[in-house]
């Protein structure tokens, strides 16, 4: 769960030129939490990813369908192919939680900062992987996994959507000295959570293929190549995507009149 709040956030806070930390620490204040409870919470995820990657040095695997227990086992093929993907996921987002105060005061650093802590996606496997354990356990239990599947269609949904919403505000916002649809649509001077829905619109309107407003379409070449680009493959996606949930329900609709 942690890694996939990173997924969400890290490109968001990159594409908005905000810090997660820095917002939730805004809005809990404006709630009157206690400064020291609000730290605690901030510290919870730094402090599972660094126990999780402490608990991989005892933790078991399964190899040819044997369980392998061997401690030395263990933290030799962890050395060997676990630990520097954890490392390269982990350490920029461990260094923003730990050191912003230190680190973020040159703009520059920090903005490589938000750009390194995107090798988290290296983690996407884990979560195939994660996936195909539930899928696993549920089988094993003579029950079909049409909920699961029909969890991962809609969080592919949503996380396209999100993705592109983000790089399209960013297209915009780094985009220096030209006309801009967030100039266009009187947006530029908004917050960022403003300019997130409108963007999240824009992103699925065009996944869809509803259409969107003047004021939010294209307004240069940088925006209407990226257009072009999400039209293709969202309309790839999101058929790939509409089938999938057909073929779900279809299932599910017939195991339904088996039983009956």
């Amino acid at each position: 769960m942690i890694i996939v709040f990173y997924f969400f956030v890290i490109p968001m806070q990159l594409s908005f030129d905000i810090y997660y930390d820095d917002q939730f620490e805004l809005y809990a204040l404006s709630k009157n939490y206690s400064p020291q409870v609000i730290q605690f919470i901030l510290m919870i995820p730094e402090a599972i990813m660094i126990t999780d990657t402490m608990l991989k040095f005892i933790t078991g695997y399964y190899e040819n369908g044997v369980i392998i227990l061997s401690k030395k086992c263990i933290i030799k093929k962890y050395l060997k192919k676990g630990l520097i993907f954890d490392i390269l996921s982990y350490c920029p987002i461990l260094i923003q939680g730990f050191y912003k105060n230190k680190v973020f005061n040159n703009s520059s650093v920090g903005f490589l900062l938000k750009g390194l802590q995107l090798l988290v996606f290296c983690k996407m496997k884990r979560i195939n992987t994660l996936l195909r354990n539930f899928e696993d356990v549920i089988v094993l239990n003579g029950k079909h996994d049409y909920l699961l599947n029909l969890v991962r269609v809609c969080f592919r949904i949503v996380f396209v959507a999100h993705i592109n919403a983000c790089v399209w505000h960013s297209i915009a916002y780094y985009n220096d000295g030209s006309y801009t649809w967030l100039l266009a649509g009187k947006l530029i001077n908004e917050n960022w959570v403003t300019k997130y829905w409108n963007s999240l619109y824009w992103a699925v309107s065009v996944m869809v293929t509803l259409g969107v407003s003047e004021k939010m379409s294209p307004q240069n070449n940088y925006e209407l190549f990226f257009g072009v680009f999400i039209i293709l493959v969202s309309a790839f996606i999101f058929g790939y995507t509409l089938n999938s949930m057909r073929q779900i329900f279809d299932l599910m609709s017939k195991n339904e009149s088996e039983f009956k």
